[in-house]
């Protein structure tokens, strides 16, 4: 029999909710165990603390026809599933007025649209707080997961060291390492970006058709996921030596990560993190051209809390795991980014991942 994973659902209940409504997605992965998506077909687990309710296509029971919930029914194609949750009493019993329920932020509007017409007394609310809040403190075989992801990558820059030549495209390069991430037992494998000359000072240009040339300066950021559990790492390369210019600004980008890891322990603010970064690079007068967050938080997806930005109100602890990855960027020439994942253990950062921080000279 496939388990929800009660503990998780009153982790999130606890942060004020009532009960809970998510649908296929990271979300319902991280609730049952189970990778399912039924696109336009609605699927929708309800739970409380002492009861869940499944709606799911029929063309799914074969998979979830065992998940232990309290009641389940399954539809085809001719059947309107509002209609049954419209019609099943046990349901209306737990969402009634006054009752505050939390949404999957991955639902659907135009199904979440539906169901607030038929539960129109019931207090919906957005529950991406209170499950980014349950699911920003991993367990050990969620660390375990993100950390044999992390492995894969180290294999897919080795293999990255041995494609890149002269005349290669950066979609060919890509294809390689996607190749290889199959092979190495990775469970996606979707964002690899291969960015080369001009194209590094592009943060988030995944590929081209451009040949790769001697005197290039080459970014690899890759995310790679294990059991659903994702990793993501930036490593440089160059085809020959680097020029002085890009030397330095490599040191800086370096210093800065140092600074950022160092400062990431347990019971500080990510906000601090992002500034104690962002201040390095302003001595410098070079802050205007570090564009983005200094890191973001891995997990089921590759973005969830905590987010080392200066925005946000995330406190480090113990169990998180995310990025850090300055970088800076010269629209027209190149750019440079490095990217570690650090889980903290015992209050400190731990590196996860083992391939060389320095520019890989091929």
């Amino acid at each position: 029999m496939k388990e929800v994973k009660r503990g998780r659902v009153k982790k999130i209940l606890s942060y004020g909710l009532d009960s809970i409504v998510v649908t296929s997605g990271s979300n319902f992965f991280y609730l049952t165990g189970l990778k399912i998506e039924t696109f336009e077909r609605p699927l929708l687990l309800f739970m409380s603390e002492d009861y869940s309710f499944l709606l799911a296509p029929k063309l799914e029971m074969e998979r979830l026809g065992d998940l232990n919930v309290t009641e389940s029914l399954f539809y085809d194609d001719a059947t309107d599933p509002f209609k049954i949750i419209e019609s099943t009493p046990t349901l209306k019993n737990i969402l009634r007025k006054g009752v505050k329920i939390g949404v999957d932020p991955n639902l659907r509007f135009s199904f979440f649209y539906k169901l607030n017409n038929i539960f129109k007394d019931v207090n919906f609310v957005d529950a991406s707080e209170e499950i980014q809040l349950a699911r920003m403190i991993k367990e050990e075989e969620e660390i375990k997961n993100i950390e044999k992801a992390s492995n894969i990558l180290s294999k897919i820059f080795e293999t990255a060291q041995e494609s890149i030549s002269p005349g290669i495209s950066e979609a060919e390069v890509r294809f390689n390492l996607m190749k290889k991430a199959s092979e190495l037992g990775a469970s996606s494998y979707d964002f690899i970006a291969i960015q080369s000359g001009e194209n590094t000072a592009i943060p988030h240009h995944e590929f081209s058709s451009r040949k790769i040339r001697r005197g290039d300066l080459i970014v690899i950021d890759a995310v790679v996921s294990y059991n659903w559990y994702n990793a993501d790492l930036t490593r440089v390369f160059s085809l020959g030596k680097p020029n002085e210019e890009v030397l330095s600004i490599y040191s800086f980008v370096r210093q800065a990560q140092k600074i950022g890891i160092e400062s990431s322990i347990s019971n500080v603010t990510a906000k601090s993190i992002d500034e104690k970064v962002r201040n390095y690079f302003k001595e410098r007068e070079i802050d205007q051209f570090f564009i983005h967050r200094t890191g973001h938080g891995l997990g089921i997806d590759a973005h969830e809390k905590p987010f080392i930005s200066s925005t946000s109100n995330d406190v480090i602890e113990n169990g998180q795991v995310f990025t850090i990855e300055p970088g800076l960027y010269f629209p027209g020439k190149f750019g440079i980014r490095l990217e570690v994942d650090v889980v903290i253990k015992e209050g400190k950062p731990h590196i996860i991942g083992d391939f060389p921080l320095d520019i890989v000279i091929i």
